[in-house]
């Protein structure tokens, strides 16, 4: 499967919920670098909603392989990957950054 079939596979709203996340890691404020309200204040605000809605979107997608067709249950299970990749990268991305504020 190539990159076009693969982006295809996972649909739109996916794709801009991956790059959403993609986003927030590349804005991720660095420690000892001056960083605006929107860096110091709504990004890391929206990491963890982003990581939850990659988790549901996973879930949600695990609920219709149930009655779904072979076909459809690999299209699933390959969004499931993608989502649970990216929610990992995130995570490894935003788990220093969040240790370091409540220790």
């Amino acid at each position: 499967m190539n990159t076009k079939e693969w982006m295809q596979a996972l649909g739109p709203l996916r794709l801009v919920l991956m790059a959403g996340a993609a986003v927030l890691v590349l804005l991720l404020p660095w420690p000892g670098v001056e960083a605006g309200p929107v860096r110091a204040v709504v990004v890391p605000a929206l990491g963890p909603i982003v990581f939850f809605v990659l988790l549901l979107d996973a879930l949600m997608s695990r609920v219709n392989m149930i009655e779904a067709d072979d076909r459809a249950r690999a299209r699933y299970r390959r969004c499931i990957q993608a989502d649970l990749a990216t929610a990992g990268v995130l995570l490894l991305a935003w788990l220093p950054y969040f240790l370091s504020r409540t220790l």
